[in-house]
């Protein structure tokens, strides 16, 4: 902000950069008063950002933010009575001036940081510990008034540095921007990047390299680094410029390190994280029944609760899979019961029941540092909590929000190399610069559009106001000449690293930065000409012949072969891995049929979820088509009841849209929200065709609902099964009829059963035909007495069709299946069977996938269940050349 502005030691001679805070000790100036943004928006319920606060209030006040902070450096003595916004038309930019001049003076003195300081300065407050003379250096065209104010006030209490300060300042520069010498291809690009100029051929003093991602860069950058110093060059002689960005900062970091060469200048990572904020934040998330999944999952695993991390991460897993009070927690005793159900109690109502809600929480916390943070945020929020009305959640998670302490100073050695981030100048000489990140979006930063006022609108309060407001030309122009500055820096050459894609696979670009650079370089067909193309510059590193010499420092020792998977795909773990699940009689836990068939497509999907090592994501939760799929399967379920009447199509979509909000409730408590309405209304909509179709068909099949999500327990080729099936009828003539529900539609179904690969259904009449002894004393099941035939049935629910097999149904909409609908699936999973009976699991190979969809034709959905089957699958892992792909 001020860091322009130099003063020189009276003494030492000292050059110093102007900060707040050293304005502050040199001056004896008071601290300023705490800044609180959000409860005087809050407070601002007709000013125009006043709705996109309800929404947004963090992302709303940040944008603010920044606009006041340039309001204020406009205004030469910061303050608002001299201003005067009447003068402007009635417009959109004199309604929100009129507001920030308003949120201003509701502020009652209290500035953004560190502008308090430089308002006492130029009001001439304070008391001198130090003389603070500025080297007589020009302000550039576009600072802030308050910026000369500042200047001109510090100027005539203190006077300018000795001349002979500002030469030595000068003599300590040159080195920064004096560059390399005229005649190569770099001294080009760094006096004429933003001027016109005939363009020259390119030599070694550029290099343009374009590698995978910022992975890749990070590890060729240290490579290059490495052979370099290898080959005499000192550390202190290379700097690297990188993006704003801790990905960056983190794999350059592991990259150097395993390279052993010291960098100077690194960012530092936060030191801690605020659990306070984080607890507050995700407490008040998990109040606002229905509780997000990972908000309570992210509560229950926060370090500083009061229970083991081992419990923390089983009530996470539980929270994960849909169940915010697991029972086991319920029944426990102490804290961990008490927090459980403060959670899983209905929304508070008003301000004064949220309070003691979160009073109690923190008195649960055992007395930590947790607790201790977490009660003074809670102070932050007591004057928002003493209402009898409803709490204004927005306004309330917007004032919990972490705020994570501010990350050291860069630590800067003499002997590593340099690291200049994206926002800085230079700040020692180097002869090599290497930038990496050179993509779109950087060098520069494309200017934000500002929601405030439009550059058009600038100009206007301008001209009634005399405000100079910053708007985007300013900040891309300013972009700009620091851009210009940090490659003016190297003497000898200049590397550029231009990623082709982001850490999400996402193709980048290359660039402002390398088209600004092509402008300078002369096409080699037709040398008096710019090159036209700028990505012809990027010689890719992976297929770049020089790229031994380039890395390479010495030959290498022979690497140490990883064990390679078995070529024939087999591993044997050397025991029956169908006992790892056992019932309280020590004999193999049932399988259900959805398992078979994740056994069936992958066993090692099937071995990780039989130990319960499958994956936990932390996502958030969103409306799918199991979602949707679940929902329906509950309108099903009530509207068609064993015993009942058939319902009409006017009492199904009379039914319908209360049976799917009972059903979310219980089922999917997220989509309760306004987010999900669309998707509520368009399931709603299916639902009751899909009803009033499955209506019209078991009338037409004679048909009556025995049973709907029936427990069936059997057995089948040795093993015990269990599993639910979705309906149960019963036809003319006593057979049943197995239906399995499914939101899908009819012809990848019928594909599957006529290639012999369906499964779930036969297993559900194999329990039916092999059933389970019950009890004694239980009372005869649904099925006692049923001696006719067994058939089974998919009902496609997106299009309502009947997909029979095992008896003849002369229906309309029902379709006949003759062909053997599970003779390969069974014949499979027999071998499958047999395999992990044995202690052997068989390794997906890379033809699987391909294999399920097009020869079995269905979706191998269990090849996706953990990211360790591909990293498991024979023939992923062979090199394949990227042309290829």
């Amino acid at each position: 902000m001020i860091a322009q502005l130099l003063t020189a030691h009276p003494v030492t001679g000292a050059i110093r950069a102007l900060t707040p805070g050293l304005l502050r000790e040199a001056l004896l100036l008071p601290r300023p008063c705490p800044f609180e943004l959000l409860p005087a928006l809050a407070a601002q319920t007709d000013a125009p950002w006043a709705e996109s606060f309800a929404l947004a209030p963090a992302e709303t006040a940040a944008n603010i933010c920044a606009e006041l902070t340039g309001l204020i450096l406009a205004a030469p003595e910061m303050r608002p009575d001299g201003i005067d916004p009447s003068q402007m038309p009635d417009s959109r930019a004199a309604r929100h001036l009129a507001a920030l001049l308003d949120l201003w003076r509701a502020l009652d003195g209290a500035l953004p940081e560190g502008l308090d300081t430089i308002r006492r300065a130029i009001a001439g407050e304070g008391i001198p510990l130090e003389s603070l003379p500025l080297l007589d250096l020009p302000l550039p065209d576009d600072a802030p008034a308050a910026i000369r104010a500042l200047r001109a006030a510090l100027v005539a209490r203190f006077g300018l540095a000795p001349a002979a300060a500002l030469q030595a300042w000068q003599a300590e520069q040159a080195p920064l921007t004096d560059g390399a010498p005229p005649g190569c291809t770099l001294a080009q690009v760094q006096r004429h990047l933003l001027s016109a100029a005939p363009p020259v051929l390119q030599d070694d003093s550029l290099t343009v390299w374009g590698l995978r991602d910022l992975v890749e860069e990070t590890e060729a950058c240290a490579a290059i680094v490495q052979k370099l110093i290898f080959q005499g060059t000192r550390p202190q002689d290379i700097a690297l410029l990188l993006p704003e960005d801790s990905a960056y900062h983190r794999h350059l970091a592991r990259a150097f390190s395993r390279t052993g060469v010291p960098l100077s200048g690194l960012p530092q990572p936060a030191p801690e994280r605020d659990l306070a904020g984080e607890a507050l934040t995700h407490l008040l998330s998990a109040l606002q029944t229905p509780a997000p999944a990972m908000a309570m999952a992210s509560l229950y695993a926060l370090p500083g609760m009061p229970w083991p991390a081992e419990t923390g991460t089983a009530l996470a897993r539980e929270a994960l899979d849909g169940r915010a009070q697991p029972r086991w927690a319920a029944a426990a005793e102490g804290p961990l019961t008490e927090i459980t159900g403060l959670i899983a109690r209905p929304r508070p109502t008003d301000g004064e029941e949220l309070r003691r809600r979160l009073d109690r929480f923190a008195a649960l916390l055992p007395d930590s540092e947790l607790r201790q943070g977490l009660q003074t945020r809670l102070n932050l929020l007591r004057p928002f909590l003493r209402s009898a009305t409803a709490p204004d959640w927005a306004l309330l998670t917007a004032l919990a929000a972490p705020r994570p302490p501010e990350p050291p100073a860069p630590l800067r050695i003499i002997e590593g190399v340099s690291v200049i981030r994206e926002g800085e100048p230079p700040w020692r000489p180097a002869r090599i610069l290497m930038v990496l990140g050179v993509s779109d979006g950087r060098y520069p930063r494309p200017p934000a559009n500002s929601a405030m006022f439009m550059d058009s609108e600038r100009e206007v309060i301008a001209r009634a106001t005399g405000l100079r407001l910053e708007g985007r030309s300013e900040r891309l122009a300013r972009d700009l000449a620091l851009f210009r500055r940090q490659i003016a820096l190297p003497s000898q050459r200049l590397v550029l690293f231009c990623p082709r894609q982001g850490l999400d696979g996402s193709a980048l670009m290359p660039g402002p930065a390398l088209a600004l650079i092509a402008r300078c370089i002369a096409d080699p067909a037709a040398p008096g000409q710019p090159v036209t193309e700028p990505e012809s510059l990027i010689r890719y590193l992976r297929h770049d012949p020089a790229v031994h010499h380039l890395c390479a420092t010495e030959a290498a020792a022979p690497a140490t072969l990883l064990p390679t998977l078995p070529a024939e795909g087999m591993v044997q773990l050397g025991s029956d891995l169908l006992m790892l699940r056992q019932t309280e009689d020590g004999t193999a836990a049932p399988q259900s049929p959805s398992r078979l068939e994740t056994l069936l497509v992958s066993p090692l999907a099937w071995l990780l979820e039989q130990a319960g090592a499958g994956p936990v994501e932390w996502l958030p939760q969103e409306w799918d088509i199991m979602t949707a799929g679940t929902l329906a399967h509950d309108v099903l379920e009530h509207l068609f009841r064993p015993g009942e009447p058939m319902p009409s199509d006017s009492e199904i979509a009379e039914r319908t849209p209360a049976i799917i909000a009972e059903a979310i409730r219980r089922k999917a408590p997220f989509a309760q929200g306004a987010l999900w309405a669309v998707e509520r209304d368009s399931l709603t909509r299916e639902a009751i065709l899909a009803a009033c179709n499955w209506a019209a068909a078991l009338r037409a099949m004679q048909a009556e609902v025995v049973a709907n999500e029936v427990g069936l327990r059997g057995e089948w080729h040795g093993i015990a099964l269990r599993g639910f099936a979705d309906s149960v009828l019963r036809l003319p003539g006593g057979d049943l009829l197995i239906v399995d529900h499914k939101k899908s539609r009819t012809g990848q179904r019928q594909d599957r059963m006529q290639a012999g690969w369906d499964l779930q259904t036969e297993l559900y009449r194999a329990m039916l035909r092999n059933p389970a002894p019950r009890p004694p004393d239980a009372p005869p099941g649904p099925f006692a007495g049923a001696n006719g035939r067994i058939g089974v049935a998919y009902h496609l629910l997106n299009d309502s069709g009947i997909l029979c097999h095992g008896i003849e149904i002369a229906a309309e909409g029902v379709t006949p299946i003759t062909a053997d609908i599970s003779v390969n699936a069974l014949e499979m999973l027999k071998e499958r069977l047999a395999d992990v009976g044995a202690g052997r699991i068989r390794l997906n190979g890379d033809e699987d996938a391909d294999f399920f969809s097009k020869t079995c034709k269905f979706t191998p959905y269990a090849l996706d269940a953990s990211p360790l089957i591909a990293a498991f699958t024979i023939g992923i892992g062979d090199p394949v050349d990227e042309d290829e792909e």
